[in-house]
């Protein structure tokens, strides 16, 4: 199996434990994402086939931390990391990254 680079210009993105065809491996299988993790390498999660996979990004993100034994304040830096890979100006990213933010503090204190 191919791994990736660890100093591309791109994060890579683990597959995702949902498949149409049936049970796929477990993502605490994944080949790299233990080393992504304990390197904080950035990578990012997502789900670009919800429908086919029948599952949703949030689902993708509770199957990945319960996995890996993310806590929830690691968890919310995963997810406010991706917006640095987002392909949009760094306006658009400055307020994603806001309005992310005030998500996951509030989430974390409930």
């Amino acid at each position: 199996r191919r791994r990736p680079r660890l100093d591309a210009p791109l994060p890579p993105t683990p597959c995702s434990p949902t498949s149409p065809r049936g049970p796929s491996p477990a993502i605490s299988q994944h080949p790299t994402a233990a080393e992504w993790i304990s390197r904080q390498h950035p990578f990012n999660l997502n789900t670009d086939d919800s429908g086919v996979f029948n599952t949703t990004l949030s689902e993708e993100y509770h199957k990945f931390a319960r996995a890996f034994g993310l806590t929830d304040k690691e968890l919310a830096i995963l997810a406010s990391n991706a917006v640095d890979y987002v392909f949009q100006s760094a306006e658009w990213k400055a307020e994603a990254r806001r309005q992310l933010a005030g998500e996951c503090n509030a989430a974390l204190q409930t």
